[in-house]
């Protein structure tokens, strides 16, 4: 029997060592986790080294040993992100999957929302609005569980469940809907670049129309403790009492681990008169450990104008050093729907606590008129003060002004402040930063506001970039409430696209969208100018990452004081 050269038995083929990794692409949104999986076939062991690749530093996002992969908190400039599985024993034998972050979606995580508006009642009638709230945000755009407190005149709800979804674009606005067992609740809204925070004006869908604006941030659940929140805070209060007019209080208090409140003072302007350290005590409830959620009952004495009893709030933990509140009696002549929050005093209170550049806004109505400030305040730490505004008082504009004054500051913060002729108050929380209110004439509008410090300059058209539009509540319904971005070239011009809703004052409620291109500049000492068309908008810069912006607009139907914020 013959056979052929070299024959000889079967031959087996070599085996094959492969690595992959399941699943193979995702997309993920900014700081979301995805579980990765690598297979090894051919050899043993499989134990597998974990790396990433295609992009550089913090825009790779993370990876640990068991492949669980953390992506970027924020948008990287590369396209994608490669995740490699490497054979330990064979570094030739690798897998991959790939990665895209995406813009489309919030970061997973809780968050507690505000909303503060005016509800067409027909006729060209109107009433407030305050929503106050959090839920939970998933990875893939929806809200599966939630809870929202409302107070509007047509009473007041308390602790409704909601779920809602929400939708993010690359150019970081998007859309979120709250359902509760009333109504859904649509609004648009312009998301940071981080995807942790952002600001929200309401959409006219159904129902009734509403006009206003709010914001959301991430929630610390560390805080949510009576032991956590325990200490001293400042805080602001803020109410439109009969739909006409502002009112306002500033205070502070130490609440302790039981919840109990001492050590309190609230000054509060009010259309009936102004009430000066009244004391300020009261209970608070521990918060819920799965929302943040609190309750607090406040009294004050001498009790203030037709006020009378305790006043009761919802309120909801952003950190340890922050809580959103909204009170929930049943509007009337004792129940003004004050609203507002509360921040921890941090350091030494004294006068040398105001002593560098600030920036400071006021706003507010007296029957429908409205007035806004903004702008720079020079203290020296002793009790003096040198100063800058720009002011809209129905569209009559003061620009570029002057002044001086005086002011004293406690030890528990409060500050009086003789300024814009008249006076001032002030709760200071820490270095440079209060709340405000102020009555500058007899019968005039009551303001109220806030001071901020500002970061070193010197300033220049270079130190703005691209922003987020936002805004605090609308001071009337007759004023825009506007959401959006707008980008500075860093030489002098700039473009923007927002959402803006307002009222006529027959009630026909307004809701567009609009795009477009303005020249600015900026000086030194941070004030700037954006032109827009015939429309000129003072404005001061805080820091890069945030400015305060005046509409000092004297004709069509975009006039009236409209004080907004662009954020990074």
């Amino acid at each position: 029997m013959l056979t052929a050269c070299g024959g000889g038995g079967p031959q087996t083929a070599p085996t094959q060592v492969k690595v992959s990794v399941n699943p193979r692409t995702v997309s993920l949104a900014a700081g979301a986790t995805q579980q990765f999986a690598a297979t090894v076939t051919g050899t043993t062991p499989t134990a597998v080294i974990w790396s990433l690749s295609g992009c550089s530093g913090s825009d790779c996002g993370g990876i640990d040993g068991s492949g669980l992969y953390t992506a970027p908190t924020s948008i990287p400039s590369a396209a994608t992100v490669s995740v490699i599985a490497k054979l330990q024993s064979d570094s030739s034998k690798t897998g991959s999957a790939t990665v895209t972050p995406t813009a489309n979606l919030l970061r997973p995580g809780d968050y507690a929302f505000v909303f503060s508006g005016w509800k067409g009642q027909g006729g060209g009638a109107f009433s407030r609005q305050f929503l106050v709230g959090h839920f939970p945000a998933d990875a893939t755009g929806n809200i599966t569980s939630g809870v929202e407190d409302m107070n509007d005149a047509a009473g007041v709800s308390l602790s409704m469940p909601i779920t809602g979804t929400y939708t993010v674009n690359a150019n970081h606005r998007g859309t979120l809907s709250i359902a509760n067992a009333q109504e859904t609740e649509s609004f648009s809204m312009t998301v940071d670049p981080t995807g942790t925070k952002g600001h929200l004006i309401r959409q006219y869908n159904t129902g009734s129309p509403v006009s206003g604006s709010g914001c959301f941030e991430p929630q610390d659940g560390s805080a949510y403790s009576s032991a956590a929140l325990a200490g001293s805070y400042a805080m602001e209060l803020t109410a439109k009492p009969d739909d006409t007019h502002s009112m306002a209080a500033v205070g502070r208090f130490t609440v302790d681990s039981n919840g109990d409140i001492s050590d309190g003072e609230m000054d509060m302007l009010a259309p009936a008169g102004s009430y000066n350290q009244m004391a300020l005590g009261g209970s608070v409830s521990a918060p819920a450990s799965d929302s943040g959620r609190g309750t607090a009952s406040l009294t004050l004495t001498p009790q203030p104008g037709a006020l009378s009893g305790a006043m009761q709030l919802v309120y909801y933990v952003i950190s340890a050093n922050r809580v959103v509140m909204m009170q929930t009696d049943v509007r009337g002549s004792a129940a003004p729907l004050l609203s507002g929050e509360a921040q921890r005093q941090t350091g030494t209170l004294s006068l040398a606590t105001f002593n560098a550049p600030t920036i400071f806004e006021l706003s507010g109505m007296n029957t429908y008129y409205q007035t806004a400030y903004v702008g720079q305040i020079t203290p020296d730490g002793s009790g003096s003060m040198t100063g800058v505004f720009d002011q809209n008082y129905e569209s009559n504009a003061l620009l570029n002004q002057a002044f001086s004054g005086t002011y004293t500051l406690d030890s528990e913060g409060r500050a009086t402040l003789a300024m814009l002729s008249g006076t001032a108050i002030a709760y200071f929380y820490g270095s440079n930063q209060a709340y405000l209110m102020q009555q500058p004439v007899a019968g005039g509008d009551i303001l109220y506001g806030n001071v901020k410090p500002q970061t070193a300059g010197p300033y220049g058209p270079a130190s703005l970039g691209a922003l987020r539009i936002s805004e605090p509540e609308p001071v009337s319904p007759f004023a825009e409430s506007d959401s959006g971005l707008i980008t500075f070239d860093g030489v002098g011009s700039a473009s923007y696209e927002q959402d803006y809703t307002f009222f006529y004052a027959d009630g026909t409620f307004i809701e567009q969208s609009q795009t477009g291109s303005a020249s600015y500049t900026l000086d030194s000492n941070g004030r700037g100018v954006i032109t827009v068309g015939t429309y000129v908008l003072p404005f001061w810069l805080v820091s890069s990452d945030e400015v305060t912006v005046i509409d000092t607009a004297t004709a069509g139907v975009d006039y009236l004081p409209v004080v907004q914020h662009y954020l990074k």
